[in-house]
């Protein structure tokens, strides 16, 4: 789909609670490849990978603009994406198969104020973020320190049981991935996995050695008030995911991201921003579309 700035102003969204969805319907890459964790080698485990067909071990900003296209809607949303697959090891051989990812995935692009806001601040060149933390196998620390920024972006994983027979759950509901009992029972279409990023920034740095610490979850982590020391809003960056456990129905074994982690507490993902920071701005300030679509 062509999208210029001449026509940015009729496509994206740009108002308080406004938002658009950034399809990204083909994978440019599953590969061990995490410029952000394991620059210029190969990482520690597999990811999926949307957007700019520029990435590589070692790519930033500057290499994912270059690219010749991207996997996702907009052809000038050269940003990379990614996020660990999901496999499912059966109990019988003990062998591993990737789980179809339906759809591909959505980057939803969130624009929300808190009171007294006035600005949402486009990605400037260079950001590059991390949420989630791919380490972790429980909810203690949400638990025992609910408002604290390692507590928030606990918060900020979801896992959504899919059966549309059924009412919808809400988004960011269930923070761990659901067994493979339940699964059956319950999620006749699948499993969504869901990933909230921080929108608050400090205004100086596009990244930090940890790829988190530049960046800080508002008070209710999908919006609300930023914390001191993080003064300027951002567009709220959220993943969605479906994969396809119906497919293993009845089939005795386990679900299981690359890193290893069975739990879900250590699901995550990545973000560089691949957007022209002036085309962003000018989207994210005179837009006004609450549908999410696009197309719109």
């Amino acid at each position: 789909m062509k999208f210029t700035a001449a026509t940015a102003a009729a496509v994206l969204a740009g108002s308080a609670e406004a938002f658009w969805r950034m399809e990204c319907r083909g994978r440019s890459g599953l590969a061990r490849l995490d410029p952000l964790v394991n620059p210029g080698v190969a990482s520690s485990h597999a990811h999926t990978i949307f957007g700019s067909s520029g990435f590589t071990e070692s790519a930033g900003t500057d290499e994912l603009l270059a690219g010749d296209c991207t996997s996702c809607a907009v052809e000038e949303d050269k940003s990379a994406y990614w996020t660990p697959p999901m496999y499912f090891k059966d109990a019988s051989t003990g062998q591993y198969k990737i789980v179809e990812q339906m759809g591909g995935m959505l980057a939803y692009y969130f624009l929300n104020y808190a009171p007294g806001e006035k600005k949402i601040t486009a990605f400037p060149h260079g950001m590059e973020m991390i949420a989630g933390d791919t380490n972790i196998r429980n909810f203690s620390v949400a638990e025992n320190d609910p408002t604290s920024q390692a507590a928030l972006s606990q918060k900020a994983i979801g896992f959504n049981c899919l059966n549309y027979k059924a009412s919808a759950e809400p988004s960011l509901h269930r923070h761990n991935m659901p067994d493979k009992a339940y699964l059956d029972a319950n999620c006749k279409d699948g499993i969504r996995a869901e990933l909230m990023f921080p929108s608050c920034w400090n205004g100086k740095d596009v990244t930090s050695k940890n790829k988190m610490d530049h960046v800080a979850f508002p008070s209710n982590v999908m919006d609300g008030s930023c914390p001191e020391g993080f003064p300027i809003r951002l567009p709220g960056l959220f993943y969605e995911t479906i994969w396809n456990t119906a497919e293993f129905e009845g089939v005795d074994g386990e679900f299981v991201f690359s890193n290893g982690d069975p739990t879900g507490y250590g699901y995550h993902g990545d973000f560089i921003t691949g957007w022209e920071e002036e085309f962003l701005q000018q989207a994210v300030d005179t837009c006004t579309n609450l549908s999410g679509r696009i197309s719109d």
